[in-house]
């Protein structure tokens, strides 16, 4: 069981992401910015600062990873400083999966289930 938790920023992540690798002495496993997309990927773009993190991801432990990205674009209208966080927790097991699916109402606000590979995505 692997727990991700993502993180939105109003333009900060970057500075936070660099100060939560020195505390926990961490390495980016990922780390693209918005100026990284290709040409030719379909996403709106409108209203985006190529030097503002589009994806980071940061290993704490086997278990536990830190992700992240600035609210950008479209994406800015929507953030919310305080609703600006998930959990994520990623599972291998099914009859423990279908479980976390069952009791997912209980540990938060069920947002998303994705059958394969099994996850299940909260937000509490």
């Amino acid at each position: 069981m692997t727990f991700h938790i993502y993180l939105t920023f109003d333009g900060q992540c970057e500075a936070a992401f660099n100060f939560y690798k020195s505390v926990f002495d961490g390495k980016f496993d990922e780390l693209k910015y918005f100026k990284d997309i290709p040409q030719n990927y379909e996403v709106n773009t409108t209203h985006v600062t190529d030097d503002k993190i589009m994806h980071i991801s940061l290993p704490i432990t086997k278990h536990f990873v830190l992700l992240g990205c600035d609210a950008e674009g479209p994406m800015k209208q929507q953030y919310q400083k305080g609703t600006n966080f998930s959990i994520s927790l990623n599972v291998k097991n099914k009859k423990k999966h279908g479980k976390y699916l069952k009791d997912c109402p209980i540990m938060g606000r069920f947002i998303l289930r994705w059958p394969k590979p099994f996850g299940v995505r909260i937000l509490v």
